[in-house]
């Protein structure tokens, strides 16, 4: 049904177009704008002639030389630039933005003379800074958040590469080929226009320079059949080869959402802090801390901003390593964030599976599957923007719970909730420890909501 409403789409657009340039034909006449049914038999028999196919080629190449030179520059210079290099670059990338095509030709020329060269720097100069603006933009999601999230659940270069980089590049890739090869066949015709004996764009200029009309709006017409074609080819190569989204199963996907929860024999986890200093350079967080959780019992944490909750979440979880002191841990930790630090381009169950496939669990589809079932999650196949704050949230929870923790940190993590989805995530968590018997340890915005719930509790930054 979508295929067909597309078509019906296009051929309405197309029609439209006939039909306008039909009214200009009449309103203007055939001195200004030839008659369409003529100009299209025109461009039917410049296809049979092996002098528009050569010229046709000729700047095709000249734009795939000219974007492939600025994709490897500009990806290369995206990834590079950060801090001072993204204050030494932008400017200059910004400059080469803004200045028209047109006026690089003049001095191209007169450098490069009337051959491929100039063509293909104007392609060039067009599309780089599409692709580096591309690519810095697409270095956002490497959020702090995102780097701990991988180094606590899949550590390694290999998951790195595939939950950072690709997407990363496939981002910048997607966005160059869909947009990029039709701007930069634009700018080799001006560049061919003004700068060249050869091409599509010198056959327009020569057209137009002895007022042929007819030629002209012809070959204009296939040029924009052309670019047309080039840019669904672009898409269609940008959704195949590098997708925004990895779908991990068919949708729709709907679990069981199964109640009954297996008990663990045992309790479990813990650690012993044992004179814990911690500092930011000059700024101490931590000074001699000495804490114990013991295995099955929960701690909540609570203080006001900047006394340190999250640097001993992370001590606790491993992300961190104190300068003075001493930490002992009882097993694995997982630790849920308050940014949900979700994979964008995964699903629900991909988001689950991330510390599942670092374990290479063989068995990963159906423990990531059980895990959004204890949670209440039961659509697998939706991604994270298609959810509510809850869902995210849930969906976070479920990825800790995979990691099969002993221990199990909450730092702020249902903070940008409403209070009655905090209470029924906070007895949802709190059902979970009585089945599976972690030690708990919970930062928390509200401490006043669940305070009574915790075997032991402890206040940063003052009483």
């Amino acid at each position: 049904m979508k295929i067909l409403l597309r078509f019906l789409g296009g051929f309405l657009g197309t029609l439209l177009i006939f039909l306008i340039w039909q009214w200009g034909h009449g309103l203007w006449g055939s001195s200004v704008v030839p008659n369409p049914s003529q100009t299209l038999q025109l461009s039917l028999q410049t296809l049979a002639q092996s002098a528009f196919w050569s010229d046709t080629l000729t700047t095709v190449l000249r734009s795939l030389s000219g974007f492939a030179l600025a994709l490897g520059l500009g990806l290369a210079l995206g990834l590079l630039s950060r801090g001072f290099g993204q204050r030494t670059l932008q400017p200059v990338i910004a400059v080469v933005q803004a200045t028209p095509a047109l006026l690089w030709t003049v001095p191209l020329v007169l450098i490069l003379g009337s051959g491929d060269g100039t063509p293909i720097a104007v392609s060039f100069l067009v599309a780089l800074p599409l692709i580096y603006f591309s690519t810095r933009d697409s270095l956002k999601l490497l959020t702090p958040q995102l780097t701990d999230t991988l180094r606590l659940y899949a550590p390694g270069p290999g998951p790195w590469f595939r939950e950072v980089v690709r997407p990363i590049l496939n981002a910048t890739l997607g966005s160059a080929l869909s947009v990029g090869m039709a701007l930069s066949l634009k700018s080799t015709l001006i560049g061919e226009w003004f700068g060249s004996r050869s091409g599509l764009g010198r056959s327009i200029q020569t057209a137009w320079a002895v007022y042929d009309i007819e030629r002209f709006y012809s070959l204009t017409l296939l040029l924009v059949v052309l670019i047309v074609i080039l840019s669904a080819l672009g898409r269609f190569a940008a959704q195949w080869f590098f997708p925004r989204r990895i779908p991990t199963s068919p949708l729709p996907v709907s679990g069981t959402c199964a109640d009954e929860l297996a008990v663990h024999p045992h309790a479990r986890g813990g650690f012993v802090f044992q004179n814990v200093t911690f500092h930011y350079g000059s700024k101490t967080v931590l000074k001699n801390l000495s804490l114990e959780l013991s295995p099955g019992c929960s701690l909540l944490i609570s203080g006001p901003s900047g006394c340190g909750k999250t640097t001993l979440a992370k001590l606790a979880a491993g992300l961190l390593i104190p300068q003075a002191g001493q930490i002992h841990r009882m097993g694995k930790c997982a630790l849920v964030f308050q940014e949900d630090s979700l994979l964008p381009h995964r699903d629900a169950l991909g988001n689950t599976a991330l510390p599942l496939w670092a374990a290479k669990r063989s068995n990963w589809r159906e423990l990531a599957g059980r895990c959004l079932d204890w949670v209440g999650l039961c659509e697998y196949g939706l991604f994270p923007e298609e959810m509510s704050g809850g869902m995210r949230k849930r969906l976070a929870l479920a990825r800790a719970l995979a990691a099969e923790p002993d221990t199990l940190i909450l730092d702020e993590a249902l903070v940008n909730l409403h209070a009655e989805a905090r209470q029924e995530l906070w007895e949802l968590v709190f059902r979970l420890q009585a089945h599976q018997r972690f030690a708990l340890v919970v930062i928390s915005h509200y401490p006043q909501e669940i305070q009574d719930r915790f075997d032991t509790q402890l206040r940063l930054g003052g009483k």
